[in-house]
């Protein structure tokens, strides 16, 4: 088989027909009747490109244009028009089946700009507040945790381990939950550091964020976030899994560079944790999800204001870190960007409010850099468009 690059060419209902350029036997026609089949229309504006631009982006991804091999989904948008959309490579690379827009992706940590914004809808709702000692909703952790608050998750200064995967040998399960995570937790000693204190990166803290949504709304967070996020925005072919051998339609397969190919790398006993990683998500639904940040569709301007601006430590000490969102600026503007890395999965997402770019890549090959990919995008596109 030959390269595989698909340029889609989007009408203004989507999704609507797909002008590819592929070659090879990649059953494209059964996949796209099948992700058809799932997907009700989304409002999706029409790709209008700029030539040398795109030319630019398919140069950057043409190691993956040459080979059969898993890839990268990419999406420039401006101003709400999408400049550039395009699959590099392979979702599943058993089925030779490309990445076209409707392929669902793990976002790993991008999810947590989705647990965070379940979070903020709760506190608009009245239903916490972010000064709340989290002991309120789960009292199993008063022991080592009775002054972290909610904004201490938020922000990550709550003084808990980095990743779930630090809690392996205290799981009882082989397949631990969320509820497995809290009973670890009280089997060991105090927090890293005193809440507020220090910034500590911790997926653990947004695994707790996902269990106070799920007994803040009495919903569980999969519900919760369809319910209040996913489906106000028309992100059909997003959802979050709980299951360590996801059955998702369609879906890209994480991949692991070997000597002599690609290993599958595509689920782990981890995987039964949600609230820092779970969401699958497709670039047309983030295209969605993008767009309504400009708004109040989903919370008040003023909540989105404080979600994208950056805290401190008691003692002073910069935080560049929103809610669910890294912070940092370019060329003296703001930018909000996030990456996510886990298993065979690479994920990156930045926006650049001021001037409304934003560029997403999701990538199902373990060896594939985000943050450098989209810094060189934004970059490009950020000069042309001045």
């Amino acid at each position: 088989m030959g390269g595989v690059i698909l340029l889609f060419s989007l009408l203004a209902c989507r999704p609507a027909s797909i002008s590819s350029q592929a070659t090879g036997a990649a059953p494209t026609a059964t996949v796209r009747q099948s992700l058809l089949q799932i997907a009700p229309v989304h409002t999706i504006p029409p790709v209008t490109p700029l030539s040398d631009l795109s030319r630019y982006a398919d140069g950057l991804f043409s190691a993956y244009t040459d080979s059969v091999e898993p890839g990268v989904a990419v999406m420039v948008i401006y101003r709400g028009a999408i400049l550039h959309e395009a699959g590099y490579g392979l979702a599943d690379l058993q089925h030779t089946a490309p990445i076209w827009p409707q392929s669902p992706f793990r976002l790993a940590s991008l999810t947590k700009q989705f647990t965070a914004m379940g979070i903020m809808l709760l506190a608009e709702a009245h239903q916490l507040r972010y000064d709340d000692p989290i002991t309120l909703y789960v009292p199993e952790l008063s022991r080592i945790a009775g002054p972290v608050t909610i904004l201490d998750l938020l922000h990550h200064t709550a003084g808990l381990p980095a990743s779930h995967e630090e809690l392996r040998d205290l799981y009882q399960l082989d397949t631990p939950t969320n509820a497995d995570v809290l009973a670890a937790l009280n089997r060991r000693p105090d927090l890293l550091s005193p809440p507020g204190v220090k910034f500590n990166y911790s997926n653990v803290g947004y695994g707790l964020l996902a269990t106070i949504i799920e007994r803040v709304s009495g919903q569980s967070y999969a519900d919760y976030l369809q319910d209040h996020i996913f489906d106000p925005l028309g992100m059909a072919l997003t959802v979050v899994d709980e299951n360590t051998h996801p059955v998702i339609p369609e879906r890209a397969i994480g991949y692991l560079p070997v000597t002599g190919g690609f290993t599958l790398n595509d689920h782990d006993t981890l995987d039964n944790i949600v609230g820092s990683d779970g969401v699958y998500s497709t670039l047309e639904d983030l295209y969605l999800w993008d767009q309504a940040l400009y708004t109040d569709q989903l919370v008040s301007k003023a909540t989105l204001a404080r979600a994208f601006s950056p805290s401190a430590t008691t003692k002073g000490a910069a935080i560049p870190y929103g809610f669910g969102w890294w912070l940092g600026t370019y060329q003296g503007a703001p930018f909000e960007y996030h990456s996510g890395a886990w298993l065979g999965f690479r994920t990156y997402i930045a926006r650049y409010p001021q001037q409304q770019l934003t560029v997403i890549l999701l990538s199902n090959r373990a060896d594939f850099n985000p943050d450098n990919y989209g810094k060189l995008l934004a970059d490009k596109y950020l000069k042309r468009l001045k």
